[in-house]
C-alpha cells in the first residue's frame, strides 16, 4: 500500500516521463492513467497494475485516488475538483481549487 496514490491524466511523452518518474518516488504509487487512445495507454502501462480509463473523469472518481497529475494537452479542458492536482502540462482547470501538498 502507497502513501500516496497517483492518477495520470494523458500518456502521450510528458505523461510517460511522469509516470516513469513516480515510480521512483518513495511511498507513491500511480494508481490509474486516463488516456482516449487505448493502445498508447496499454503501450505505456506495459505490466503494471495499473487500470486505464478513456476518459479522465472516471479517474477523477475513483476514491482510492490522492492525487491527478495532469498531463493532458494544452487544449484539454480537466475537472478535477474532487482531487488534489500535483502538475499540469498546459491543461485549463475547470473548478478546481489548487492546494499543493509536495513542491519540487
Amino acid at each position: 500500500m502507497s502513501d500516496l496514490a497517483i492518477g495520470i491524466v494523458g500518456v502521450g511523452r510528458m505523461g510517460t516521463y511522469h509516470l516513469e518518474t513516480w515510480e521512483h518516488i518513495e511511498g507513491a504509487q500511480v494508481v490509474g492513467v486516463a488516456e482516449p487512445n487505448e493502445a498508447l495507454a496499454r503501450e505505456r502501462i506495459g505490466r503494471r497494475p495499473i487500470a486505464h480509463f478513456a476518459h479522465y473523469q472516471d479517474l477523477v472518481k475513483r476514491r482510492d485516488v490522492d492525487a491527478i497529475c495532469i498531463t493532458a494537452p494544452s487544449q484539454s479542458s480537466v475537472d478535477s475538483s474532487r482531487r488534489r492536482v500535483i502538475c499540469t502540462s498546459g491543461a485549463r482547470l475547470e473548478s478546481c481549487t489548487v492546494r499543493p501538498i509536495w513542491i519540487s
